[in-house]
């Protein structure tokens, strides 16, 4: 039995098939090359989308950057004349300012000499300050300077007198005129602005757009219409009446006289709330003692109450900040 076992191992040997052996040998050498070639294939992807996500990461971040200096600069033009512009015009640095010119002398002529006479004393007249007389409506080329303009008013209504026994705040409007905006303003878009008549003293009565005034209504008004200077925002002709307080046009409808506009809400005014001491808004619940918007920023300038985000009105609803009423400019 022992002498057989031998010869089964070298019949077993024999028996194999040297092709299959090879075969098997060659499949496993396939199989390693095939799975070096995935992981360096794997590599590869893996390089390229990281490249790929480097180059979104940083073409994003360049556009933000790009977004954040244009807003900058938005904010920079449309204000441009006004308390933001300055501001920001007073931070840049100063170009190098030209030579001024050498003042040319006028040359001298001498006053032909007069006879002395004798002093006589008179006596002191005392002096009348000059009146610089303004018209009421006359706001042409003027400009957004202070918060509450930029906010959407200056103020209380500058027409005071009440118009009903039933509510004495109420503003003194015409309520048979079918004008849903104050007296000084007009209609357009669901919008009040100021009326064209009396931007252009007359020349343009109609208004066309938000920027345009023209003489004559329709497709030809649009084309022989003119604007204020560039179109910009609360500028221009695109303002409110000076009964709104001027600023930025506004929702049809008028604030009580103890209210001021703010961001479209009719509030009642800072200096009703701060006897006289913080005049300006400039949030819903904090009032300024100055127009400077950056002096606004600071503490000291400032005062903060829940007290102030209140309307000027006696009901509920006026009690509260409130959208302009058009039940103050026209009865229905």
């Amino acid at each position: 039995m022992y002498a057989l076992q031998p010869m089964n191992e070298q019949e077993h040997l024999v028996g194999e098939d040297p092709e299959s052996a090879d075969f098997s040998h060659s499949d496993r050498e396939n199989q390693q090359i095939q799975v070096c070639r995935a992981a360096r294939h794997g590599l590869l992807a893996v390089a390229v989308f990281a490249v790929i996500g480097v180059g979104c990461l940083h073409f994003s971040g360049s556009q933000a950057a790009h977004a954040t200096v244009k807003n900058t600069q938005v904010k920079a033009g449309i204000y441009g004349n006004g308390a933001w512009g300055s501001q920001l015009e007073a931070s840049a640095p100063a170009p190098a300012a030209a030579p001024a010119a050498a003042p040319v002398a006028a040359p001298a002529v001498a006053a032909p000499a007069q006879p002395a006479v004798p002093a006589v004393p008179v006596p002191a007249v005392p002096a009348v300050p000059a009146v610089e007389s303004k018209p009421e409506h006359a706001v042409i080329n003027q400009q957004i300077d202070s918060v509450n303009q930029l906010t959407g008013g200056t103020g209380v209504s500058k027409v005071v007198s009440a118009q009903s026994t039933n509510n004495p705040l109420a503003p003194k409007e015409n309520l048979a005129d079918g004008n849903e905006c104050s007296d000084d303003e007009e209609e357009l878009n669901e919008m009040c602005y100021k009326k064209c008549a009396i931007l252009t003293n007359g020349e343009m009565p109609k208004r066309v757009s938000a920027f345009e005034c023209s003489k004559s209504e329709g497709f030809m008004g649009v084309m022989k219409g003119q604007t204020q200077g560039f179109p910009m925002p609360c500028q221009g002709y695109d303002v409110a009446g000076d009964e709104a307080g001027g600023g930025c046009p506004h929702k049809k409808g008028a604030c009580l006289k103890n209210e001021e506009l703010y961001l479209g809400k009719c509030f009642k005014s800072c200096a009703t709330l701060t006897q006289n001491m913080y005049t300006v808004r400039t949030g819903a619940e904090t009032c300024c003692n100055t127009e400077n918007v950056f002096s606004c920023m600071s503490p000291s300038n400032t005062k903060f109450s829940p007290d102030y985000n209140v309307g000027g009105g006696m009901n509920s609803k006026e009690s509260d900040p409130h959208s302009p009423e058009v039940k103050l400019t026209e009865a229905r």
